[in-house]
């Protein structure tokens, strides 16, 4: 029986591997990659250079151009006014329960003792400027000074040169005495004549009785020493006997005994009976060594740099004196600007003191009441002292009623105040000092009350205040990093003043408005690093 055949099934269709999302994965990742290595080079890129930007970008003028203080409304305005101890009162113009309008004499120093004054004042600042100018010339020495080795190394550099110059003589000496042998060789070999034996060309037995006689033929015939040693050695005795030319030409006969004493190589016999010794040989000259001749003023390198700090120190304090000597003429000139005190403010004469004795106790010696108006005490720092004279104005707000006055200066202390801080600026390192001002129209304001004072001064746009931070400083000063010009980054001094501000100082000297410095802290914060001036995101982070 057949069996049937079972019916094929159609082949499967090969399935299809879906390599789209990886593909997609791919790029995504190559992207990825992408990013990163790019990011690694730009970041390797950016943070091996110092991103640097212009003075004039970050300069903070604004710091020196504002003055503002607290301070206190105070019942009626008063002019205080005090006696100059260093000068004498002429003649005074008021007395007690006088009424004055501002501007009025009160009273007049002595004019000649203040002229005197300033005239001596000047001659200490004359004097003052030149011992600065030999303080730096005294640098500029020091600059120039010749570096020279230390006593202890001149003394060992002139043992060695002694010790080379003995070799060198030594040497030579050694070499003059073997020239002069080969010298004495070289003539014995040409004109000694050897006797080689005690009976050569001789006859006798040898005694004193009977010696060796020997006959020269020849006037320049010499006996060695081995030949007379012979005869010293054996005890013998030899004579030499032979004719000379005498100074008249005539042949002499001659005798000469040897016998019983050394004869040495210097003392040679020869036939004409005289001392012979070879010509000396011309004495090599030893090489000389010179020694070093040391500038007396010469200084070591560590005196040197020791006598720079010092003769810098130096500069330093004469450069104080010089500000300390001006700071006493334009206090003198000032003194004697104001040899005629006037009224700043109108009033009457509350108090007045004897001007042939007055007051010793620190009390004033003219006190001026107002009998209108107000007055306010406020505080300058000793940054700013300059810029509050007498007279100046002033601008006062009310924190209270908002109310605004403007008022004038009558008195600024010559003394800091012993319990303030400077609550608006901060600066616990500075001093500050009291001031009163007269408010002539003080509607909306109340004794008592605390105002807010502020003085705009005129900005000095040439002036470069910076934060404190992109100042550093080390052994040799301050300094900021700046760029040199050559896309490096070096150390720049520079001369630092305080300010009212206690996170800004001044810069006063080592630095222009167009200079590019950089941030002067972190791994790219040192010498010799490349400058660039595109802002990295990590300099806009850190």
């Amino acid at each position: 029986m057949l069996k049937k055949n079972k019916a094929q099934k159609a082949p499967k269709a090969p399935k299809v591997k879906k390599h789209k999302g990886k593909i997609v994965g791919l790029v995504i990742l190559g992207i990825v990659v992408l990013a990163v290595v790019g990011g690694s080079v730009y970041y390797k890129y950016m943070y091996s250079k110092a991103y640097v930007q212009a003075v004039m970008d970050i300069n903070m003028t604004w710091v020196l151009s504002d003055s503002s203080s607290e301070g206190v409304i105070q019942d009626a305005a008063t002019q205080n006014i005090y006696w100059d101890a260093t000068s004498d009162i002429t003649e005074v113009y008021v007395k007690k329960g006088d009424t004055v309008a501002v501007g009025d004499k009160l009273f007049q120093y002595d004019t000649e003792s203040l002229e005197l004054q300033v005239e001596q004042a000047k001659l200490s600042l004359d004097v003052a400027n030149y011992n600065l100018s030999v303080a730096k010339q005294t640098l500029e020495n020091t600059g120039k000074a010749t570096i020279v080795p230390s006593e202890k190394a001149q003394e060992e550099e002139i043992k060695k040169i002694d010790k080379q110059n003995e070799e060198a003589l030594k040497k030579a000496e050694e070499e003059t005495e073997a020239n002069q042998e080969k010298a004495n060789a070289e003539y014995k070999a040409a004109h000694e004549l050897t006797y080689t034996g005690i009976t050569t060309n001789a006859t006798g037995t040898g005694t004193e009785a009977d010696p060796w006689v020997y006959t020269c033929n020849d006037e320049s015939a010499i006996i060695s020493q081995s030949t007379v040693q012979e005869f010293i050695d054996k005890s013998e005795w030899a004579v030499l006997k032979g004719n000379r030319t005498d100074e008249n030409g005539a042949s002499v006969p001659y005798e000469y005994k040897i016998g019983g004493v050394p004869f040495t190589s210097e003392y040679r016999l020869v036939a004409t009976m005289k001392d012979y010794s070879f010509t000396p040989v011309t004495p090599v000259v030893p090489t000389e060594t010179k020694y070093p001749e040391y500038d007396p003023k010469g200084l070591t390198e560590n005196e040197k740099k020791e006598q720079t700090a010092s003769d810098e120190i130096g500069i330093k304090k004469a450069e104080n004196a010089v500000k300390s000597a001006q700071i006493n003429l334009d206090d003198a000139k000032r003194r004697l600007s104001e040899a005629t005190v006037t009224a700043k403010i109108a009033g009457v004469v509350l108090t007045m003191g004897d001007y042939k004795n007055p007051p010793q106790d620190g009390s004033a010696f003219i006190t001026i009441s107002s009998q209108n108006g107000l007055a306010v005490t406020g505080y300058v720092s000793e940054l700013q002292l300059d810029s509050m004279k007498e007279g100046d104005e002033i601008a006062i707000n009310s924190w209270e009623s908002g109310a605004y006055a403007t008022a004038t200066i009558t008195e600024v202390s010559s003394y800091p105040a012993a319990n303030y801080d400077g609550w608006s600026n901060g600066n616990s390192n500075v001093s500050w000092y009291p001031y009163t001002a007269y408010i002539e129209n003080a509607d909306g304001f109340k004794t008592g009350e605390y105002v807010q004072i502020s003085k705009v001064m005129e900005e000095n746009t040439d002036a470069i205040v910076l934060e404190k931070i992109y100042v550093r400083s080390d052994d040799n000063g301050n300094y900021v990093l700046a760029d040199n010009g050559k896309g490096r980054l070096v150390k720049k001094p520079v001369t630092v003043k305080n300010t009212s501000e206690s996170e800004y100082v001044q810069i006063t000297d080592g630095l222009t408005l167009d200079d590019m410095i950089a941030f002067p802290y972190g791994s790219k914060a040192k010498e010799g690093i490349k400058t660039t001036t595109q802002m990295s995101v990590f300099d806009m982070l850190f």
